[in-house]
């Protein structure tokens, strides 16, 4: 079993130098909460999690829906440059050490998104980037 700091160790040597692509790049920063969550958080939790405005719309998706524009050319062709092979590496770990992970995107025109799933011991571990879409 991979304990919660491996996990995030882990995740940080992934996302170094990494961004998430949108109409402007951010970086994919790991995040760790000290907390037990139900399995999908409420847009509550989210709010005290992450400091975020009440009454943002919230959609909650899966983790290869969120990197599917990164690793394939019009979400059929598998792309086979640097960040594309990276992402695929990103996403399998996340996939088979975090678990119930989920991708929540808060906002609408510049929106948080956080990448969770909970690690062995119950913490919510993931990453969190700003998505600009116009």
């Amino acid at each position: 079993m991979v304990s919660s700091e491996e996990i995030k160790a882990k995740l940080q040597e992934l996302t170094t130098g990494l961004c998430y692509q949108s109409e402007a790049d951010y970086p994919l920063e790991v995040v760790q909460f000290e907390v037990a969550l139900p399995d999908i958080l409420t847009e509550k939790e989210l709010v005290a999690l992450t400091g975020n405005a009440a009454k943002r719309p919230v959609e909650v998706t899966d983790v290869a829906s969120f990197f599917r524009h990164v690793t394939t050319l019009n979400n059929e062709t598998p792309l086979v440059d640097n960040t594309a092979k990276q992402i695929v590496i990103l996403q399998a770990f996340c996939e088979q050490h975090l678990q119930n992970t989920k991708v929540y995107r808060i906002g609408s025109r510049i929106l948080t998104a956080l990448l969770l799933g909970k690690s062995s011991n119950g913490l919510l571990l993931g990453l969190q980037t700003t998505i600009v879409q116009t």
